[in-house]
């Protein structure tokens, strides 16, 4: 899921609308199922200096 999450955030920084509002509503659906996760997801996306920059600022 990490990779998925990383892509995601990525697409939501997307200049196509289309990208970006699935992107936004694939990372809002996996909040609402599992928040916990979510939040792993997103500090691990964070602490990871392998990660894109534009990724890790989203997160």
């Amino acid at each position: 899921m990490a990779m998925e999450v990383t892509q995601a955030l990525l697409n939501a920084q997307s200049i196509d609308g289309t990208v970006r509002k699935h992107a936004e509503e694939s990372l809002r659906q996996f909040q609402e199922q599992n928040l916990p996760g979510f939040l792993v997801s997103l500090s691990g996306e964070l602490a990871s200096e392998d990660k894109p920059v534009d990724s890790r600022k989203l997160a």
